[in-house]
C-alpha cells in the first residue's frame, strides 16, 4: 500500500455565498475541517481498524450534502448530541496525536537500525500495521501469524534459513514469541549483514516480497463482540433496517426535521457511514443515547407521513 503524506482523506463542501453559519455551525465545520488535515497514511496507519473506520466514515459523511446538512442540524439542536460530539472529537484528537507520534518515533528507529530511507520505512510499516493491527488491535505479529502471512517464508527463502523457526527464534530477542514492527526490521537487517553480503541481500528485498505476499494473501479477522455490546450492535442494525423499509416514504419539502430524515435516509445506504456510525453507537454511551432520540425523531416524522399517506 503505497500513500502519499499528502494524500487528504476528504475535503468538506464549500459554503454558499448567501450562507452564513451560526455559531454552533462554525464550530460543527470547524471540527470537521480539523480531520481534513489527516492523510489517508494518517488514518490507515492507526493500530485500531475499529477508528480508521470512524475516520472513514467521517470523511464519507463529508461528502454527502444531506448526510452533512443532517448532522449539522443534530450538533446545533440537540444539546446531549453536542456534549457528547464535542468529548468525542477531543478523544479523536488525542488518539490520531498519539498514533502520528509513535509512528515518527518507529519510523526513526527502523532508518537508524538499517539504513532504509525514510520513505520506504513508512510503506513497510503501513503494511506491517495494516495486517497486525487487524489480526490483533496492535501492532505486533506472532509467530504463527508470521508463518501464516509468509512474512517468515519469505525472509527464510530470501535471507537463506533453515527453517521458519529458525529464522523466528533469531529475531525473538526477548522470547516472547511476538514481533514488534521495530524488533522485526532491526531483526531482519542484523540477520542481513550476518548471513549474506548486504549489497546482494539486504531487508528491502524481503519486504519486497512481504508486501507482494500480503497483497495476494490480505489477512481477515472477525470482532467478537461481547453480549452486551451484541445486544447494541443488534438495535443499532434493526435502525438502520427501519431506514430501509421506509425508503419509498422518503419525505420531500423543506424544514430542519426534514432535513434531518432526508440525511438518515442517505447514510443508512452509505456502507462507510454505517459502520462508523455502528461503532459510535456500540462503543460511546452518550452517543448511544443521542443516537436512540435520533431515531425516536424521525420514527415520529415517518408516522405522521404514514398516516397521512393512509
Amino acid at each position: 500500500m503505497r500513500l502519499s503524506n499528502d494524500d487528504r482523506l476528504y475535503s468538506l463542501p464549500e459554503i454558499p455565498d448567501d450562507r452564513n453559519l451560526n455559531e454552533l455551525e462554525l464550530e460543527f465545520r470547524d471540527m470537521l475541517e480539523h480531520f481534513t488535515r489527516y492523510s489517508k497514511r494518517d488514518i490507515f496507519s492507526l493500530r485500531d481498524p475499529r477508528m480508521r473506520v470512524l475516520f472513514q466514515g467521517v470523511a464519507a459523511s463529508a461528502y454527502e450534502p444531506e448526510v452533512y446538512r443532517a448532522f449539522e442540524i443534530l450538533y446545533e439542536d440537540l444539546y446531549p448530541l453536542r456534549v457528547a460530539g464535542r468529548i468525542f472529537f477531543g478523544r479523536m484528537k488525542q488518539l490520531m496525536s498519539d498514533s502520528q507520534l509513535e509512528r515518527q518515533e518507529q519510523v526513526i528507529a527502523v532508518h537508524d537500525a538499517t539504513g532504509l530511507s525514510a520513505e520506504t520505512v513508512e510503506d513497510i510499516r503501513l503494511a506491517f500495521v495494516s495486517t497486525a493491527a487487524t489480526l490483533n488491535g496492535d501492532i505486533y505479529l506472532t509467530f504463527d501469524q508470521l508463518a501464516e502471512t509468509g512474512l517468515a517464508g519469505t525472509a527464510v527463502n530470501v535471507l537463506d534459513f533453515d527453517s521458519v523457526d529458525s529464522l523466528l527464534q533469531r529475531l525473538d530477542k526477548g522470547g516472547i514469541g511476538k514481533l514488534s514492527f521495530v524488533d522485526f526490521m532491526a531483526g531482519l537487517q542484523q540477520c542481513a549483514e550476518e548471513t549474506c553480503a548486504i549489497e546482494t541481500c539486504n531487508p528491502s528485498e524481503v519486504i519486497k516480497g512481504i508486501l507482494s505476499d500480503l497483497e495476494d494473501n490480505p489477512p481477515h479477522a472477525g470482532e467478537e463482540l461481547d453480549p452486551q455490546r451484541q445486544k447494541f450492535s443488534d438495535r443499532f442494525d434493526e435502525m438502520v433496517d427501519s431506514f430501509r423499509e421506509w425508503g419509498d416514504l422518503v419525505p420531500q419539502g423543506e424544514g430542519r426535521r426534514l432535513d434531518v430524515v432526508r440525511g438518515c435516509f442517505v447514510g443508512a445506504g452509505r456502507l462507510e457511514i454505517v459502520d462508523a456510525l455502528r461503532i459510535v453507537y456500540v462503543d460511546f454511551k452518550a452517543l448511544r443515547f443521542a443516537g436512540d432520540l435520533i431515531f425516536k425523531l424521525v420514527s415520529s416524522v415517518m408516522a405522521g407521513i404514514r398516516r397521512r399517506q393512509t
